[in-house]
């Protein structure tokens, strides 16, 4: 199973920090899209998707065109039950 992660964030987001900073030690590859540069993308993404909040993790199988999408409230904790949310979807 190929997986592509994405990681909608800014800048001077805390919660995009923390949770970036949590896949770079769990040693996951990912992109990331800043949603401040790209202001089109991401208001496709929130209306499409019906999200809100940065950040945003899309997890697409590139084998079957199927893919999950994790995101968080503003609140902290729900930053790292993202994380375990993501990591469990990799598995």
């Amino acid at each position: 199973m190929q997986n592509k992660v994405v990681v909608y964030s800014t800048k001077d987001c805390p919660y995009c920090l923390d949770l970036k900073t949590s896949l770079n030690n769990a040693g996951i590859t990912y992109d990331v899209v800043d949603v401040d540069e790209n202001e089109e993308q991401w208001d496709d993404l929130c209306e499409t998707l019906n999200v809100e909040f940065v950040p945003t993790v899309i997890i697409a199988d590139e084998d079957n065109g199927t893919g999950s999408v994790f995101t968080p409230d503003v609140h902290f904790d729900e930053v790292h039950e993202c994380f375990d949310l993501i990591v469990k979807a990799l598995r």
